[in-house]
């Protein structure tokens, strides 16, 4: 199954590598990133903009809000200067690998937060996050390490505790705006 969010046409679902596309809910939304759990078949993320985040159990057939999302403190000073009408918007949704109740999702720009109960709560900002966040990823099969690309701050940041507290690493780096990030499969640490 392969899923692709749209600029104000919710989710598309393929079945067929990409052949042929058809609506999988979210109507009207504009999708700007879905994560598909590898420990809970037929669990998809997807997250909006503005920033609300929803949750599909049933292959996206049929959706759900995260209201919890919406009661985060600092959402309110959310702001994303890179596209009008510039209301911030969820970047990204890594899942962990190892644990299917973490999630942490990254805004741009505002925050990057984090629920340990499958999106039923959530913290504020995580200190040493970047909070203009551009990408975020999970190591493929180490829970623990999440990675970060951003735009403020060193432009990459990592967690070594499955985003409970991030460092900015500087040493070595001739650059601080990141926008993408990928990890070694084998070496988490590279």
């Amino acid at each position: 199954m392969i899923y692709a969010g749209t600029q104000g046409n919710g989710v598309l679902r393929s079945n067929d590598e990409g052949k042929t596309w058809w609506s999988a809910g979210l109507a009207g939304q504009i999708v700007k990133a879905l994560a598909v759990s590898r420990t809970q078949p037929g669990t998809v993320y997807a997250g909006t903009k503005p920033a609300l985040l929803f949750v599909s159990r049933d292959g996206g057939v049929s959706w759900t809000e995260l209201v919890s999302f919406r009661r985060i403190p600092s959402r309110r000073f959310w702001f994303s200067p890179a596209e009008k009408p510039f209301s911030a918007y969820v970047q990204a949704i890594p899942l962990s690998p190892s644990d299917s109740k973490t999630i942490v999702v990254g805004i741009e720009a505002g925050a990057v937060v984090r629920s340990t109960d499958s999106g039923q709560s959530w913290t504020g900002h995580r200190w040493g996050a970047l909070r203009d966040c551009h990408s975020l990823t999970f190591h493929a099969t180490n829970g623990d390490w999440v990675y970060e690309g951003g735009g403020t701050g060193a432009g990459v940041s990592i967690s070594r505790d499955a985003g409970a507290t991030w460092i900015q690493p500087v040493e070595g780096l001739d650059r601080h705006y990141g926008w993408a990030v990928a990890a070694d499969p084998s070496h988490p640490e590279v």
